[in-house]
């Protein structure tokens, strides 16, 4: 990303750092690794570079769900450590690996330090968000795989392939 020196983006940026730091032994592992920020050279651009993973939540592979939430769950509990709330808890602002580790993004509305009862809550959304995202997931592949298969096509959906 990157922004103008004015403007609400570049605020935005600089509080998104600032999270990223606050995290920092959370980086790699339930936070996307801070690779750099900082201004473009002779200009006023405000710039900030994480290591992103494979998607969203809406393009997960079905046998990966289970893992990614008890990963993104594990990931609401540090942040419950660091006294971190999100603040904005939705299907986008999970990524997740290869292998099934979620991973939270997305800072410029976190606050911190946040009360305990603001932390359980957010913990108590994002599992049920995850609930439902295996639902509907589940349901879907429930009745394309009771339809009967288009001529020469395949009735598998294309994001779980």
């Amino acid at each position: 990303m990157v922004s103008q020196h004015d403007g609400r983006l570049h605020t935005t940026l600089h509080h998104e750092v600032a999270m990223y730091q606050h995290m920092q032994p959370l980086q790699g592992e339930y936070i996307p690794e801070l690779v750099d920020r900082g201004y473009i050279k002779d200009t006023n651009l405000f710039f900030l570079a994480t290591k992103l993973q494979e998607g969203d939540l809406s393009t997960a592979p079905l046998e990966l769900l289970s893992d990614i939430r008890k990963s993104a769950l594990a990931a609401m509990d540090r942040f419950q450590e660091f006294k971190v709330a999100h603040n904005s808890i939705k299907g986008v602002n999970f990524v997740y690996t290869k292998t099934g580790k979620a991973m939270v993004i997305d800072f410029h509305r976190s606050t911190w330090p946040a009360c305990e009862a603001t932390l359980k809550s957010e913990r108590y959304d994002a599992d049920i968000m995850l609930q439902r995202l295996q639902l509907v997931a589940k349901t879907v592949v429930s009745v394309l795989q009771r339809l009967p298969a288009a001529a020469g096509g395949s009735r598998q959906a294309q994001w779980q392939k």
